[in-house]
């Protein structure tokens, strides 16, 4: 007996030395060493407590890491070891990490259920009677508000988040929830000076956050949102600030996420060079995990539409369809159906743009984030153009309807087009579309608009909109190359990217901002972000 005790008394001493080698770790950003060490003191703790705290944290840490997604199984493990001795708070504080798990891995209805067990657990703990249950269950609420949104169930995202006000102070995580959720609810009814007051609420809030994981799950929201009621300089101020922060505070997978997500949206703005170059940086990162690949699929067939003269050679990526139908999510749905539908198109396959067409438009309930998808479904069967024309229509109804009406023009012109209408009409209804777009700064639809009528400028290709710069009337003043650093960096790009972008070495790229973080009196290039206009 007394060896057994002994034996256990080294086992936990060793457990807790592993425990703090993690911890020491994470504070290095060393995800793969925490992770490590947090198994071994798994593996060492006889106690299941122990055991399903140190399970969760190796969970944590691979949310952080390069793969998150194989966080899934160790969160499993700690809910299962969690529930097994009794302790449903924790059991149901580990859950809502775990429903977090089915959107990185594109599976996002999956994410319901387990919000609602989490719910079932938190009714059975000691918690619910020794502490206010109305932190857990506003949270969690808003976080299912949050999953029904994702999947374009927007009455019952409604329904469900039910709160008249934000969580107070000690509940700092649920007023970051709460504030973005309702950014997003009223997006989606286009009160767009509603819903950025609220998204910059929650960014307020989320500067005290842990690891800035908050902070970059509400600027994604921001940004898409921002993008869907025509504010395309929100929504690139958005990503640049994402990911400063991801890189900034060693969120390795974000760092590659966000630089697709910029991008994209890049190629939208028509900034092709650039959009190549943040490719290439996030392809060069050792990620992998589901959304990642979708990412990278989507935004390499956005560019090489959007850059090359034939598509003869380019197949229609049935894997990424798939992808995107499985992960239940409108956008990514009406994201990839779109490009595939314009390979299909471009290549005559008319017959599979129309089956695929057919198969999209039931999953998608309005007009926001799938305008490109819709505008397409004028080439559709009369079902399928009637729905596509209506859910536009319905959206120009409502406030901040930039976006709405530039697509429904453009669906105005493909339905010219495709019905051999006069080419006066096809004309007119391409010029306003494009007329639409160039207002938006959408200058890749602006493109696609006026090919329709033989009005493309190969010129507008190659046109880099920088935007204004930022750094020019600051005191201290830049020099001008420390201004085109600045700019630059305030993008995401590394120092390796903009050294091959500026024609200068590494080393001289970090020296530019070195001095610029020392002439502004920040310590971070994360700090660049506060210049960005509100």
């Amino acid at each position: 007996m007394r060896e057994r005790k002994k034996e256990q008394r080294r086992r936990a001493r060793a457990a807790l030395e592993h425990a703090a080698a993690a911890h020491a770790a994470l504070q290095r950003s060393a995800y793969d060493e925490v992770i490590f060490e947090y198994q071994q003191a798994a593996a060492k703790a006889d106690s299941i407590d122990d055991k399903a705290g140190y399970y969760f944290h190796t969970g944590i840490a691979y949310t952080y890491s390069s793969r998150p997604h194989l966080a899934t199984p160790w969160l499993e493990r700690a809910v299962e070891a969690a529930a097994k001795i009794g302790r449903y708070g924790h059991a149901a504080s580990h859950i809502r990490y775990l429903a977090r798990q089915p959107l990185i891995e594109l599976r996002t209805p999956d994410a319901l259920p387990l919000l609602e067990r989490a719910h079932e657990y938190f009714a059975l703990s000691d918690a619910r009677k020794r502490k206010f249950p109305a932190s857990f269950t506003q949270r969690t609420d808003a976080m299912i508000s949050a999953c029904f949104t994702l999947v374009g169930r927007y009455e019952e995202a409604d329904e469900r988040f039910w709160m008249k006000r934000s969580p107070g102070v000690s509940d700092p995580t649920g007023r970051i929830l709460y504030r973005n959720q309702r950014g997003i609810l009223n997006a989606a009814h286009g009160r767009a000076e509603e819903a950025f007051s609220n998204f910059e609420i929650a960014l307020r809030h989320s500067q005290d956050a842990v690891r800035g994981y908050y902070t970059t799950a509400v600027l994604d929201d921001y940004a898409t949102w921002a993008t869907a009621l025509g504010r395309i300089d929100i929504a690139r101020a958005c990503y640049e600030r994402a990911l400063l922060v991801a890189r900034d505070r060693r969120l390795m997978w974000r760092i590659p996420y966000f630089s697709f997500r910029l991008a994209s949206l890049l190629i939208v703005m028509g900034n092709y060079n650039q959009a190549r170059l943040l490719i290439t940086d996030a392809n060069s990162y050792d990620s992998e995990t589901p959304v990642l690949r979708f990412l990278q699929i989507v935004v390499q067939l956005q560019l090489l539409l959007a850059t090359e003269d034939s598509v003869t050679g380019l197949e229609c990526d049935k894997d990424v369809v798939e992808m995107a139908f499985r992960s239940g999510e409108p956008q990514r749905i009406a994201t990839v159906a779109a490009l595939q539908i314009k390979i299909a198109l471009l290549q005559g396959k008319i017959r599979y743009a129309r089956r695929l067409l057919a198969r999209a438009l039931p999953t998608i309930p309005q007009a926001d984030n799938a305008g490109d998808l819709l505008a397409l479904g004028a080439y559709g069967l009369r079902t399928d153009a009637e729905r596509s024309r209506s859910l536009l229509a319905s959206r120009v109804a409502l406030p901040n309807n930039g976006a709405a009406k530039a697509y429904l023009a453009l669906w105005e012109a493909y339905s010219a087009q495709s019905h051999r209408v006069h080419d006066n009409n096809v004309t007119i209804h391409a010029q306003r579309a494009a007329g639409f777009f160039k207002q938006l700064g959408f200058r890749r639809q602006e493109e696609e608009a006026l090919r329709l009528i033989g009005q493309h400028d190969p010129k507008m290709r190659q046109e880099r909109d920088r935007g204004p710069a930022l750094f020019g009337n600051l005191d201290p003043a830049l020099t001008q190359r420390e201004q085109e650093v600045a700019e630059l960096a305030l993008q995401g790009l590394s120092n390796r990217v903009i050294s091959e972008q500026l024609s200068i070495s590494e080393r001289t790229v970090e020296s530019h901002m070195t001095s610029v973080l020392n002439r502004l009196g920040f310590r971070s290039r994360w700090q660049l972000a506060q210049l960005l206009p509100k």
